[in-house]
């Protein structure tokens, strides 16, 4: 059975590629400047995640580079990372989310 890929969108915004049966902090690909990303490369994220699953190449993903985005936002990222870290429950199964807006 061919290995299982995800798209992991935390909440302050970092995103990424994830294979099954990886260590969790090794993802295939990181996108952490989450200020700037736009809906555009969240598109080319799910493109190449599904490359991944067919196994194929999948292409760069062009993304901004700003220096202060980190400093800006790494408070509010801290606090919510510590809020988030509450609620996992190790070794629990994955939960898929339908999110309607």
């Amino acid at each position: 059975m061919a290995p299982a890929f995800s798209i992991g969108i935390q909440s302050k915004g970092t995103t990424v590629i994830h294979q099954q049966g990886l260590p969790p902090l090794s993802n295939l690909e990181l996108f952490p400047q989450a200020p700037l990303l736009t809906l555009e490369t969240y598109r080319q994220i799910g493109k190449n995640a599904a490359r991944y699953a067919k196994r194929e190449s999948p292409q760069p993903v062009p993304t901004l580079n700003d220096q202060m985005a980190r400093p800006k936002y790494q408070a509010k990222s801290a606090i919510l990372h510590i809020k988030e870290t509450k609620y996992v429950v190790t070794g629990k199964n994955p939960q898929e989310l339908r999110v309607a807006l």
